[in-house]
């Protein structure tokens, strides 16, 4: 605990005190396998609760290390950062400390490539955990390292520290290749979950099924969320106590912050009132939708001047805005490196440029010991920054303007975090709060126009509708709405998930009882997937399953075994289909990984597990990952299958690979492909098919 009084000791020199909801959890003294529930608005300092809570839970539970679990992979790379720089402080020790990165890409990204390469053969990352720091006094900094050994499929979770995605716990209940492994590597950890309202009902129940486990094995839970959803919570709470075989001595708890020990016994705690209010409040105004055009021109023209920021619902509309946008500003005035567009459709080395790019710019002061104090001297007096659902979570950026496209209430919420996050930016407006557009299409009757039920990749309608709903009937004729977290943004989730809607003659009662049908299906199929693959360690009477229920057979593992049932095999997510497809630049000589033809392409096969084409066959798988871009199925639908698509001569190794061959100017080689275009400004895109014209 000496570490801890001196880590209270330094916030007081450097004048950095707890926030109100740091301070509550810090008073209330968690002691013991906890599950612990944290609701609070998006940069109020939830993290650094967690990270509070993995170091006294190990001292006082005996855990040996946490794993960080996120919903994103670039979300899990940004806050390995952070956790690399909270280790080295917190254990004080001249030993090393091994950090993971547990996802699909980890060992390309570029936190992953430096944790190993701060390793050695003299280092062994078994030294030290949370439990055997040294001498809390000494002044050698732990060293934070990754050992390769940890990069193998599934050994990430054995490392005492790590950091990935929700993907890890989700498949850790399911009949899958590893998923002993998985839960023996959380076990005896406390594990955070992370934007726990971003995940679809498919994988908030395989969710519960892994917290009940992990509450079995003696673990600690540590939840957070912008904002969440009563039966959510109540779930949550649910899962828990299964795990221990009790109930829960308050079933319903209202949060903001909601702690359950292993007894089942359940407290909430209420922040106390503070000058950071301020920044738990939110104005929001409906605003249609006027069109590509008209929107860019008066996001180009009345914001001359601060970070303007759009995010928008799908690829398409995103896109679609974006060419808008470069069509006006030269006239205007603006320069091409003062617009950016992100999405999902890069390949991955592209991403990872535009997110640094991004995150230089736009976020925190580069020195952590300035961050609260200095603005970052790298931020433009201008930026427009259009964007999908990436922009919603993952990166830490900071916007002075916001507009977004009409999403779910929750993930409203989540959006409005990004717009004046770090406050050191703008001191002269600490009086004010944030103003969120919020945009809407109108339809008939001045009702939004919903997507068609089961549009791949958007948002159920009746949600979107209910939202607009909850938005419309509260704001007020001549102003904005201004919510203020966390009472007035449940009282909203509490009407939007509750019950079947009212039964009234106004035509916006109608539109929701039209559309609830459909979404009740849509939650009713997402459980049962979830049912068919779960397992849970006990049975509703609370008997421990047995060792033929946990056996995994022909019909679980691998997504990728053409013998085993799509229905039946582990799944992380539902989400739309897509396939992983790797870009390469065919050149009058050479195959190469870049458009300017400076790096040449290695297509031979290299044997994994020979002395001499291990390394190669690293080198060339990472370069692989950093070439690849996820195309969802439904823009192949009048296209040939990937599988298909032309490949350079010759190519062992990309035998079984999809490959999309381009140009230098970003045009596939394969002529049946041409609607498919490329380039590192603005990814991977899909022009329309021109419809034949129908004689009359």
């Amino acid at each position: 605990m000496r570490r801890l009084q001196q880590m209270r000791l330094q916030a007081r020199e450097t004048k950095a005190y707890p926030r109100p909801a740091q301070k509550a959890v810090i008073d209330s003294r968690v002691t013991g396998q906890s599950l612990v529930i944290i609701e609070d608005a998006t940069g109020g300092g939830k993290t650094e609760i967690a990270q509070y809570l993995t170091h006294r839970l190990a001292r006082t539970c005996g855990y040996h290390g946490a794993y960080f679990a996120l919903p994103l992979r670039a979300a899990s790379d940004q806050l390995a950062r952070r956790y690399r720089a909270y280790l080295t402080a917190v254990l004080g020790s001249s030993e090393a400390a091994n950090l993971a990165v547990v996802h699909g890409s980890a060992h390309i990204s570029e936190i992953s490539r430096e944790l190993a390469n701060a390793s050695s053969a003299t280092t062994d990352p078994h030294l030290i955990n949370l439990t055997t720091c040294d001498d809390p006094d000494s002044h050698k900094p732990a060293a934070v390292i990754l050992n390769t050994w940890y990069e193998q499929r599934s050994r990430g979770l054995l490392s005492c520290f790590g950091v990935g995605t929700i993907d890890q716990l989700v498949l850790a209940p399911q009949k899958s290749r590893h998923w002993f492994l998985r839960l023996y590597g959380l076990s005896n950890k406390t594990v955070v979950i992370d934007e726990a309202h971003a995940y679809e009902l498919y994988q908030q129940q395989l969710l519960g099924a892994a917290i009940a486990w992990l509450a079995d094995a003696g673990a600690s839970i540590v939840v957070l969320s912008a904002t969440l959803p009563a039966p959510q919570r109540r779930a949550l709470v649910t899962a828990w106590c299964s795990g221990l075989r009790t109930t829960p001595t308050a079933p319903n708890p209202d949060g903001p912050i909601t702690i359950v020990d292993n007894l089942g016994h359940c407290r909430t705690l209420t922040p106390a009132q503070g000058k950071s209010r301020r920044a738990h409040r939110t104005r929001l105004r409906l605003l249609a939708d006027p069109g590509p055009k008209p929107l860019a021109r008066r996001l180009l023209t009345q914001h001359p001047t601060g970070i303007t920021t759009v995010i928008r619902n799908t690829f398409a509309r995103a896109e679609e805005l974006h060419q808008a946008v470069l069509a006006q500003a030269e006239e205007l005035g603006w320069k091409p490196e003062e617009i950016l567009l992100l999405h999902g459709r890069y390949f991955e080395t592209d991403r990872a440029h535009h997110q640094a790019t991004l995150e230089g710019k736009l976020g925190p002061h580069p020195d952590p010991a300035l961050r609260a104090t200095t603005a970052n001297p790298s931020r433009p007096n201008r930026f427009l920054l259009i964007g999908t659902q990436v922009l919603e979570q993952s990166l830490d950026y900071d916007t002075d303007h916001l507009y977004t496209d009409l999403c779910p209430f929750d993930l409203l919420m989540q959006r409005r975090g990004r717009q004046w996050r770090h406050h050191v930016n703008r001191p002269n407006h600490t009086h004010l709060s944030p103003l969120t557009h919020v945009l809407w299409t109108p339809g008939d009757n001045g009702l939004p126009h919903l997507p068609r039920p089961g549009t791949p990749g958007i948002y159920d309608p009746y949600i979107l509708a209910a939202t607009w709903h909850a938005l419309h009937q509260h704001m007020p004729t001549r102003a904005p709405l201004t919510l203020t977290s966390p009472h007035d943004t449940q009282r909203i989730l509490t009407t939007l998930y509750g019950d079947t809607p009212p039964d009234r003659p106004t035509p916006i009662h109608q539109l929701l009882r039209t559309h609830y049908p459909h979404w009740q299906r849509r939650l009713r199929d997402e459980r049962r997937a979830a049912e068919g693959r779960e397992v849970w360690p006990y049975d509703p009477d609370g008997q421990p399953i047995t060792y033929e229920d946990l056996a995994s057979g022909p019909n679980h593992g691998a997504d990728d075994d053409p013998n085993h049932p799509a229905h039946l095999a582990a799944r992380s997510r539902l989400g739309t289909p897509s396939t992983d497809v790797i870009g390469l630049y065919q050149h009058a000589d050479r195959v190469t990984w870049d458009p300017e033809g400076q790096e040449p392409a290695d297509r031979q096969r290299h044997h994994p597990f020979a002395p001499q084409g291990r390394q190669a066959h690293r080198l060339q798988r990472s370069r692989f990952l950093l070439n690849t871009v996820r195309v969802p199925h439904y823009w192949t639908n009048d296209l040939p299958h990937p599988a298909t698509w032309t490949k350079p001569a010759p190519a062992p190794a990309l035998t079984d690979q999809p490959v999309l061959l381009l140009t230098p100017d970003g045009h596939p080689v394969d002529r049946r492909l041409a609607q498919l275009t490329y380039t590192a400004r603005t990814g991977l895109s899909r022009r329309q098919r021109p419809q034949p014209e129908v004689a009359s």
